[in-house]
């Protein structure tokens, strides 16, 4: 790491010393994850801005799988055959045990399902990390932004009202600043005053379904908002040209935990996007490993003592002298008599234990 980004990170530890947020997610397009260097450096920086959860957008990994990274840190990928696109969500080692459950949606998405809390009626926090096609693929192949939007809708859907959502990811859209008022999905922060053709579709989906894009909604330098800057792109006053394309995007009933939202410099990960990263006032508490039970299996019965066993034939043996020879014949009575035998027998002390071949504990029946 440079001095220069050192400087840097150590600037945001500082800011973040005394803050009321028990939550980090962000979201960076990494821009390709394939060399094992460019992992570690991921790691470190993942650990130096003392994130949670990053969404990484164009990961060029092909298949999916679930990656245990450097640490300890989880990577839950998912990506295609043709060497680009790709989407994951790194999840920090203390949360690992939180993750309930995992989609591999389709190249550009990916959802992860996590317990706030180790509670069995504990609400779910569902993220949501995607790579929208770029502008000039939406003009020229519909129906792939199409897809797009249709496979994020149904995915949110099934989100119950009670859960929490976070959707992060590369939208390459660009999004004008509200002019309207708070109820809108976009604050007045952002990086444009306009929108492309992307950036209404992401606008109105986001209305739709209620839901706010955080990083618009605070006032920070322009800097500090575009998430993407240019290489050889100039403005014709020679500045390089910077977009606001990265989001982090949650439920209009969540943005009162979200305290921060802004793009950082300072990753050692190479690329030529900034991480946007979101601080919540919400507390993921750890989850404890759960224990794989095997199959129950059901021991013999009690060796019985002398007495229970003793008392135990007395009473079938008297149960049976009961029985008249002429109720043979009779069914009702025969099945009575059964009745009578089979509850007499019931009540004797005879104990079944069930064991757990894996654990020291017995459960009586």
């Amino acid at each position: 790491m440079s001095q220069k980004n050192d400087s840097r990170v150590q600037v945001f530890q500082k800011q973040q010393r005394g803050r009321e947020t028990s939550c980090r997610a962000g979201t960076f397009n990494v821009r390709s994850l394939k060399s094992a260097i460019k992992k570690k450096l991921l790691v470190e920086d993942f650990e130096n801005f003392r994130l949670d959860i990053l969404g990484l957008t164009e990961t060029w990994l092909d298949g999916s799988s679930v990656d245990n990274m450097e640490n300890g840190h989880m990577l839950y990928r998912s990506g295609g055959s043709s060497g680009r696109a790709g989407v994951g969500i790194l999840i920090h080692k203390r949360l690992v045990n939180n993750v309930v459950s995992y989609k591999f949606i389709s190249d550009r998405m990916i959802l992860v399902r996590l317990r706030v809390s180790p509670r069995a009626d504990s609400p779910m926090v569902v993220i949501i990390c995607c790579y929208a096609p770029t502008l000039q693929r939406s003009t020229s192949n519909p129906s792939g932004a199409d897809d797009f939007y249709y496979a994020l809708r149904d995915s949110i859907v099934k989100v119950k009202k009670r859960d929490i959502i976070w959707i992060l990811g590369d939208f390459n859209a660009k999004v004008g600043s509200s002019v309207s008022g708070s109820r809108e999905p976009v604050g007045c922060f952002s990086k444009h005053r306009f929108s492309n053709a992307n950036g209404e579709r992401l606008v109105e989906f986001c209305g739709e379904h209620n839901l706010m894009l955080c990083n618009t909604f605070f006032k920070h330098r322009m800097q500090h908002r575009a998430t993407w800057f240019s290489d050889g792109l100039k403005h014709s006053d020679g500045k390089p040209v910077r977009n606001m394309i990265d989001y982090i995007i949650v439920r209009r009933s969540s943005m009162v935990q979200v305290t921060e939202a802004r793009s950082y410099g300072g990753f050692s990960t190479r690329s030529d996007h900034h991480p946007v990263i979101a601080d919540f006032r919400l507390t993921l508490r750890r989850c404890q490993p759960e224990e794989r039970s095997d199959e129950l299996c059901f021991a013999s019965y009690n060796q019985p003592t002398r007495e229970a066993a003793k008392e135990y034939s007395d009473s079938v043996s008297e149960k049976l002298s009961n029985i008249s020879p002429t109720a043979i014949n009779d069914v009702e009575n025969i099945d009575a008599a059964w009745d009578s035998l089979y509850l007499s027998s019931m009540t004797l002390p005879v104990r079944l234990w069930v064991k757990f071949p894996n654990a020291n504990v017995q459960s009586r029946v």
